[in-house]
């Protein structure tokens, strides 16, 4: 009888240990997965974020200098020696409410497409596929997208954007 004690007493605690271990790991394995931030993608207030880097727009443009183009500017940083922005340029006047789909070439935008082009003092990267969602807010157009490519032709960069023009 005195072996049966020993025994209980030390296979009780090892037995209780294994069921509580299970029963953890079973917590971990059934618990609800983190959500990445989607921040990049869902833009409060009017900024560019490049490849993960947000910066608040400080000055946009919208306006049409030749007959059937517009453009639509936005910069985080206006300084002569080191301006950096986005443009979007689109077909014909001030877009509609919609989706419009990138196209890489800036010389034949159709109707439903728009050129886009981040810039900085030494060079620009143009858009090579993604969307962009024009939005009405009263008056103003919002313009928005998230994680479009860009390349210059040997570098790329990630460009996300929510950009509001009077």
């Amino acid at each position: 009888m005195n072996y049966s004690k020993k025994f209980l007493a030390t296979i009780l605690p090892v037995i209780l240990l294994s069921f509580t271990s299970c029963k953890k790991d079973n917590e971990e394995e059934t618990a609800t997965p983190q959500t990445p931030s989607t921040d990049e993608c869902s833009l409060s207030a009017n900024a560019i974020v490049l490849d993960g880097t947000q910066a608040a727009i400080i000055k946009s443009n919208c306006f049409s200098p030749f007959a059937g183009t517009y453009y639509s500017e936005h910069m985080s940083d206006t300084s002569s020696t080191s301006p950096k922005g986005v443009v979007m340029v689109f077909n014909g006047a001030a877009p509609a409410v919609g989706d419009y789909t990138v196209t890489p070439n800036a010389s034949s935008i159709a109707a439903g497409q728009v050129f886009v082009e981040y810039y900085n003092t030494a060079t620009s990267w143009h858009g090579t596929a993604g969307t962009i969602k024009v939005t009405d807010s009263g008056s103003s157009k919002v313009y928005t997208f998230c994680k479009i490519s860009c390349t210059d032709g040997s570098t790329a960069k990630v460009v996300s954007v929510r950009a509001t023009c009077n």
